[in-house]
């Protein structure tokens, strides 16, 4: 497991087995145990400090990594629960073995050198969303 800027070996291992309940692995995809959770962890911690605390305390909270534990986490403390699963999936979709089963292939970072070409770039991502057009409704205030 690699070191952790944010957890301790034992917070990390209870982490890792509890991803296993949600994230098991088959249809040639690997358990959440197989990829590399902990650099996952530190790098979305870096960006999502508050995710700490949610991860300690449902760490603390665990009294056992059995799948029936699972309902009563949920139920308990669903935000915590919501974070952490979060945080979890987030990890395992920032692994390039996983990523790389799944074919996607990481972004590309495309130069715009002038104006012109980032106003065509940025013409093109939106097209679909500026033909669709609204999605809401305007309420009364």
């Amino acid at each position: 497991m690699a070191e952790s800027t944010y957890l301790r070996v034992q917070e990390q291992t209870i982490l890792v087995r509890f991803a296993d309940l949600l994230i098991p692995g088959g249809a040639g995809m690997p358990k959440a145990s197989e990829s590399d959770l902990t650099s996952g962890f530190d790098r979305i911690f870096k960006i999502r400090p508050d995710l700490i605390d949610a991860a300690r305390a449902l760490i603390a909270d665990l009294g056992s990594t059995d799948e029936r534990i699972l309902p009563d986490i949920r139920a308990r403390h669903p935000e915590r629960f919501l974070d952490v699963a979060e945080l979890i999936a987030g990890s395992y979709f920032l692994d390039k073995s996983v990523t790389g089963i799944l074919d996607y292939l990481d972004k590309e970072t495309i130069p715009l050198d002038d104006e012109e070409a980032r106003l065509a770039a940025l013409a093109e991502l939106t097209a679909p969303v500026v033909r669709r057009g609204n999605t809401f409704r305007l309420t009364g205030s």
